[in-house]
């Protein structure tokens, strides 16, 4: 699959959680830094949606997952990344075992990537872990 296709495949994966959740996904109508507002009835938050489907190279049972933004029209690859006031949430496809995460902005902020946990690490660390199951969707 290409990068644009598996994009395809998070976008649509988190609409039908929003659904699921009671929520109302839209795309905004001109290219942002966003993909999604979510509308929780309560507040509207701007999303920006990832797949991920690299295996950390430390560890099994993880999920490496890339933060930059992506290119923009005409631009090489973006060296920035998102902060705080930018968008509000990461929502986070992971392919692998078809679950969504929630990062928010104290945990995104000023990042390139991180690793996610789906499986009990072998030497059962719990320290300096972010596991899937502390921030599904």
């Amino acid at each position: 699959m290409t990068p644009n296709q598996k994009g395809e495949i998070a976008e649509l994966r988190v609409q039908l959680r929003a659904v699921e959740k009671g929520y109302i996904a839209s795309r905004p109508a001109v290219a942002s830094r966003y993909d999604l507002i979510i509308d929780t009835g309560t507040e509207l938050l701007r999303t920006q949606v990832k797949y991920a489907d690299t295996a950390s190279s430390h560890a099994t049972g993880s999920v490496l997952v890339g933060l930059r933004p992506g290119r923009e029209r005409g631009q090489r690859r973006n060296k920035h990344v998102y902060c705080v006031g930018q968008i509000d949430l990461i929502l986070v496809y992971i392919a692998k075992v078809d679950k969504i995460a929630c990062l928010k902005p104290e945990v995104f902020s000023g990042r390139s990537s991180l690793t996610i946990r789906f499986e009990q690490a072998k030497n059962v660390q719990l320290k300096a872990i972010r596991r899937l199951e502390d921030i599904l969707w």
